[in-house]
């Protein structure tokens, strides 16, 4: 998955960004109710993204 979103976001190397989206996209219940207890989903897909991007 992490793969996949590097890919997906041009980019040459795996970060721990794009681990993070894979998490969250993959579904995995037990890593995404950890994350999600407190925080939104797609609040936190939409600032790792930004930091891609503005990294980029």
């Amino acid at each position: 998955m992490a793969l996949r979103e590097a890919l997906a976001h041009n980019d040459n190397v795996i970060s721990c960004e794009h681990m993070l989206l894979g998490i969250l996209r993959g579904g995995d219940k037990t890593a995404i109710g950890l994350i999600t207890e407190h925080v939104y989903t797609a609040q936190l897909r939409a600032a790792i993204i930004a930091l891609l991007d503005k990294a980029a």
